[in-house]
């Protein structure tokens, strides 16, 4: 459920709705009547009736029926809706597509209509990130909240708390918060096909240990790719995880180095990994693509600059932000909120080889 504060101003968001709207007429209806028709204790109405008294939107007197006084005060003042941002503050954050993201929605989620805040806190997404949701949400007030690459944890907690979310970042099954990602399980699913029709017949999947949605959905589309092919030879697929950190990278890269068979391919979740994993290997005196070709899941501004130039899938990164923006301000205004998935397009790259039989 809603916490104090967030149905307080739900509230008086209403009431305020009726008074403009006129349906009130002059004297407003007794707070018992007000919180049967809201689903909301009295309370709750007392004080959302407050908030309209002091925006003089309303009169109060004790012991008497408030009234709604003529002209223009009954124009309601103009409300700033508030838009936070949560996320880890992790390595994702120093991406120049996160940051374009961020610069974006501040340019146009500004005053006086709207204001934006990201919101940077690591212990929300621990392993139990309750108490510390809760500190969050209870100090910052927020009209809607957009999850940056959140966990099952979080997603589950905004949901049950029914405060206002939306989540940047593939949702988890069973969550029914509405959500802006790209289509990874599509992506996954066409880097595996395109590796199997190249010739490549043992193929390795790079991603993190601690599975995002995302991350689930790279996997469940890499694996329906080898479910799906009737390619001769087909070996199983291989996933190899790592703990994010560059020292785990390296290991899971090694590890897939000292297989037998040596696998041909490699598709790595991200473009930080991609970059740890390609080195990695060229330490080990592996040659790219010679020896192992490489493609990365999404794309980077510092792949313009690698040699070998890295095979990728990359997004209109405009477009995108467009239809994000879009989704945020459906969702201030309560209409429709359908969930949002981005196409990605195949950018070839001498990462990429071919494996003659």
């Amino acid at each position: 459920m809603l916490n104090r504060s967030s149905l307080v101003n739900e509230v008086s968001k209403a009431i305020r709705k009726a008074i403009t709207e006129d349906r009130y007429g002059s004297n407003l209806p007794a707070e018992r009547q007000l919180a049967a028709e809201l689903g909301v204790s009295r309370p709750t109405v007392r004080a959302a009736l407050a908030v309209l008294e002091r925006e003089k939107l309303i009169n109060g007197a004790a012991r008497r029926r408030r009234t709604i006084p003529p002209g223009p005060r009954r124009e309601a003042p103009p409300t700033t809706l508030s838009v936070r941002l949560l996320h880890d503050s992790g390595p994702a954050s120093y991406l120049s597509e996160h940051l374009r993201l961020l610069e974006y929605l501040a340019e146009n989620l500004s005053p006086p209509r709207y204001s934006f805040h990201p919101e940077a806190s690591p212990a929300c997404f621990s392993t139990n990130p309750a108490s510390a949701l809760e500190k969050l949400v209870d100090t910052q007030r927020a009209d809607l909240w957009v999850l940056y690459r959140s966990t099952r944890a979080i997603q589950e907690w905004f949901e049950r708390r029914e405060i206002p979310a939306i989540l940047l970042g593939s949702k988890f099954p069973g969550v029914n918060l509405p959500a802006a990602d790209e289509d990874f399980r599509a992506v996954s699913r066409h880097a595996a096909g395109l590796l199997i029709a190249r010739g490549h017949r043992r193929i390795a999947l790079v991603l993190p240990r601690r599975l995002l949605a995302g991350d689930e959905a790279t996997r469940e589309g890499f694996l329906e790719a080898f479910a799906q092919s009737t390619s001769p030879g087909l070996g199983e697929p291989v996933v190899c995880e790592h703990d994010t950190t560059t020292p785990g990278i390296c290991r899971a890269a090694t590890k897939i180095a000292e297989l037998r068979p040596r696998p041909t391919a490699i598709l790595v979740s991200n473009s930080r990994p991609y970059l740890t994993v390609h080195t990695q290997l060229a330490r080990l005196g592996l040659r790219i693509p010679e020896d192992i070709s490489l493609v990365c899941r999404n794309s980077d501004p510092s792949f313009n600059a690698i040699v070998p130039s890295p095979a990728h899938y990359a997004r209109n990164a405009d477009l995108a932000h467009r239809k994000l923006l879009k989704l945020i301000l459906n969702r201030l205004q309560g209409g429709e909120t359908k969930d949002i998935l981005f196409g990605s397009d195949f950018v070839d790259g001498e990462s990429l080889g071919r494996v003659r039989s």
